[in-house]
């Protein structure tokens, strides 16, 4: 089989929901025995709290939504129904539920840094409750990332005229309803915006640290912010650290975080970093590949190697306009080529996982790159009298046929998507709206079923906003 056809099969409607037994027996050959029982572990032991107050099982997938607060208590969500249907397409090795980001990873064979491997190391819970838990409760943040949008930075809300007022659902009753679950927590996550600007988790530190202390928190943190406060708590409790850091470079850093001070945040990085090792704590780096700072990427994974340090990268969709993805061709594979020139370190067991995760990260391009030939060999803006809107909406309908719902099911999904897409419409100014359709348009039609599964009619619009960004 050719690459293209292995990458139109990798798209196709026409495939299985369920993972082969081939990919699944490959992943499995590279995981411990005990880690073997579920493909994924994050349905039947994490909890993911979005700042609109839906919650997840895992940060990549946001169509399976297992309950929403404070319309739900956080044991009525865990112990309900949504939870459990997602456990037993889980057991099935079932995908289709959201899990396009992981999906698309197993078959490319990303097995070292496929998202659901985040999740094996964990302890199951004799009692049923989950063993990590991820909060992104509040949207308070200093920067504005290129990369970012307005529901995770509040700093570029609030400069942007298309967004109203983010209040966030999480309150001090959430903290009450947390506190059964604390004692069973093998870890637990924390994102922002920026982590050490959200009042409520400081709440929260506190709570764990004297019901649990043996949780490894971990906060995703920009690193602009250090103070006594901060220095104090962490002290108090087992803290694992990962900085956002895209570049060494002083200008390339500065462009895509913005308001952020080089010089600052790789001050505080080292006083992390070294906080990690005094503790004997998990200290790393994440970085976002962007069209900025893709020629810098080895250089990151350099420069942290030799401190004895990961680098984890994130997978950028959006906005397009920053992204890898959506370049052409030809583009895409320069980049490979300038990649497959780079030499990394594997002189430690780190430089050695690094290494790999870099190779993986090139396999990834790849597919992008066999992606875009695709794309720039078809047609996909519409052709003829065919608007837009219906041109989405039928690409929305051949993947409800694909996952099997019946004629008067995918009638009524279609009426509600058209209803999501008149009320972007009527609410955003009409080049706005033209350019979003356009630019979600270029996108794989199981990312485009996710947004419109997973979103609200406000949420698309948020989408939509961030899209032209």
């Amino acid at each position: 089989m050719s690459a293209l056809n292995l990458l139109k099969l990798f798209f196709s409607t026409n495939r299985s929901n369920a993972l082969s037994g081939e990919v699944l027996k490959e992943y499995n050959a590279t995981r411990e025995k005990a880690q073997r029982q579920h493909l994924c572990h994050a349905p039947f032991k994490s909890m993911l709290f979005a700042n609109n107050g839906r919650v997840l099982a895992c940060c990549f997938n946001r169509q399976a939504i297992l309950g929403e607060y404070p319309k739900h208590t956080l044991k009525e969500i865990w112990f309900g129904a949504q939870a459990k249907n997602l456990r037993k397409q889980m057991d099935n090795n079932d995908l289709s539920n959201g899990c396009f980001t992981c999906k698309n990873q197993f078959l490319n064979r990303e097995f070292y840094t496929v998202k659901a491997r985040m999740f094996d190391h964990l302890p199951d819970s004799s009692s049923g409750y989950p063993t990590t838990m991820e909060f992104d409760l509040d949207n308070t943040c200093n920067l504005e990332c290129i990369m970012c949008n307005a529901d995770n930075s509040s700093a570029i809300r609030k400069k942007s005229e298309l967004y109203g007022d983010y209040k966030s659902p999480f309150d001090a009753s959430f903290v009450n309803d947390l506190e059964p679950f604390i004692p069973h927590l093998h870890q637990a996550s924390f994102a922002g915006g920026e982590p050490f600007l959200i009042k409520l988790y400081y709440n929260i530190w506190e709570m764990m640290v004297s019901v649990n202390p043996n949780i490894h928190i971990n906060i995703t943190t920009n690193a602009t912010v250090l103070n006594d406060k901060i220095k104090t708590l962490l002290n108090k409790g087992n803290f694992d650290i990962s900085v956002s850091l895209d570049s060494i470079n002083k200008e390339t850093y500065s462009q895509i975080r913005r308001n952020a001070h080089f010089e600052e945040v790789l001050e505080n990085l080292r006083c992390f970093q070294n906080y990690c090792r005094e503790k004997g704590n998990f200290f790393g780096i994440w970085a976002c590949p962007l069209r900025i700072n893709k020629l810098e990427i080895p250089d990151l994974f350099n420069y942290f190697g030799d401190c004895n340090t990961e680098v984890f990268l994130h997978t950028v969709w959006v906005p397009p306009k920053v992204a890898l993805w959506n370049l052409k061709a030809q583009e895409l594979q320069e980049l490979i080529g300038f990649y497959e020139k780079q030499t990394l370190k594997e002189e430690t067991e780190i430089q050695h996982k690094n290494k790999k995760r870099f190779l993986e990260y090139i396999a990834l391009i790849k597919s992008w790159q066999l992606m875009a030939q695709m794309r720039e060999k078809s047609n996909t803006i519409p052709i003829g009298n065919i608007k837009i809107e219906d041109f989405l909406a039928q690409k929305l309908e051949q993947q409800y046929k694909f996952k099997g719902l019946s004629p008067v099911e995918i009638s009524l999904k279609n009426t509600e998507n058209h209803s999501k897409i008149a009320f972007c419409q009527s609410q955003l100014p009409q080049p706005i709206y033209n350019e979003a359709l356009t630019l979600l348009n270029q996108y794989p039609d199981e990312f485009i079923l996710q947004i419109f599964e997973a979103g609200t009619e406000n949420m698309i619009c948020d989408f939509f906003k961030y899209l032209v960004r």
